[in-house]
């Protein structure tokens, strides 16, 4: 798909960031998912320390949720024909 003068954001397609700190800034303002980024930090920083102190090498898979902050750069669903 080629952008041109006639698409836009909201109208005709959604652009949805995670974590898009400029998101207000721009017009429209984005639609974000909110990631907490200190948790995840802290729970990288705790990963990799047993890593360095327990030799521990196994993989674990960790789950942080987040949110949907909602702004203006969704399109309305289309019905299908």
């Amino acid at each position: 798909m080629v952008l041109g003068d006639s698409t836009s954001p909201k109208n005709d397609f959604s652009i949805v960031p995670s974590t898009f700190t400029s998101s207000i800034y721009v017009d429209p303002p984005l639609t974000t998912i909110h990631i907490p980024r200190n948790y995840m930090g802290r729970m990288a920083c705790e990963r990799l320390y047993d890593r360095i102190t327990k030799y521990d090498h196994l993989p674990i898979n960790i789950h942080i949720n987040g949110y949907l902050v909602k702004r203006g750069s969704v399109a309305p669903l289309s019905k299908k024909s």
